[in-house]
C-alpha cells in the first residue's frame, strides 16, 4: 500500500523510503543527501505520528485513490472507506491524541484509553486479519483504516483495549497436530514390536 500511494509515509512524517530487496533498498537509501547509512529501510521519520492514538474524527471516502488524496492534509487522523466506510460513522470531533500503549510482546498489545467521546484506538501498524480486539473483555471487530492500519472502536469513557495475534489458520493446525500425536505415538510401539521379532 505505501508503495502504491507514498503520500501516506510522507503525511506520517516518512521523509525518504526504498522498497525491494534489502540489499538494493539500503544502497538507494545510503546514496541520498544527508543519508547516514545503516540497516533501517527508512532514513528519517522527522515528525512521526503517534504509534497509537485516540481520535474521534472519521472522514469516509469511496475508494482507496480518494482515501490517499484525503490524507495528504496531515495530522493524526482516519480515513476509511468500503467495508470499514459503512462500519463507521463519519463525523468531525477533536484532534487526536496519543496514547501509551505496553507492548507485552510483537503478538499482544495493551492500551488503557480515557475516551471523551465515541471514537476510535488507532494503532499505526499494518493491519491483517490474524489480529482480534478486546474492549473490556467482549470482542470486537478490528478495522482497517488509512489503507494500511487498523483501528478499535470505543465508547466514551475509560476502556481497557487489548489486541492479541494469533496466524490465521493456527486453530486448525493445533486440532490436526492433537488428532495425529495419539496415532503417531501408537505407531512406535508397533514398529519396535516388529524389528524385534524381525530380529528373533
Amino acid at each position: 500500500a505505501a508503495q502504491r500511494h507514498p503520500n501516506l509515509l510522507a503525511v506520517m512524517g516518512v521523509e525518504a523510503a526504498a522498497f525491494g530487496r534489502p540489499a538494493k533498498a539500503r544502497a538507494r537509501l545510503r546514496s541520498l543527501p544527508g543519508s547516514e547509512g545503516g540497516k533501517r529501510a527508512i532514513r528519517a521519520v522527522p515528525n512521526p505520528w503517534p504509534r497509537v492514538f485516540f481520535t474521534d474524527t472519521v472522514e469516509r471516502t469511496k475508494n482507496a485513490k480518494k482515501a490517499a488524496r484525503a490524507l495528504r492534509t496531515g495530522g493524526a487522523r482516519v480515513v476509511v472507506f468500503g467495508a470499514d466506510a459503512q462500519a463507521l460513522a463519519a463525523h468531525e470531533g477533536n484532534p487526536a491524541r496519543e496514547l501509551q500503549a505496553e507492548f507485552r510482546s510483537v503478538n499482544r498489545i495493551d492500551v488503557m484509553v480515557d475516551a471523551p467521546n465515541d471514537g476510535l484506538v488507532v494503532f499505526n501498524e499494518a493491519w491483517d486479519p490474524g489480529w482480534r480486539a478486546t474492549v473490556d473483555g467482549q470482542d470486537v471487530p478490528i478495522h482497517l483504516v488509512n489503507l494500511l492500519h487498523r483501528a478499535v472502536e470505543v465508547p466514551a469513557g475509560s476502556h481497557e483495549v487489548r489486541l492479541r495475534y494469533r496466524p490465521p489458520g493456527l486453530r486448525l493446525l493445533s486440532l490436526l497436530w492433537l488428532l495425529t500425536l495419539p496415532a503417531c505415538l501408537l505407531a512406535i510401539p508397533r514398529r519396535r514390536t516388529q524389528e524385534s521379532d524381525d530380529e528373533t
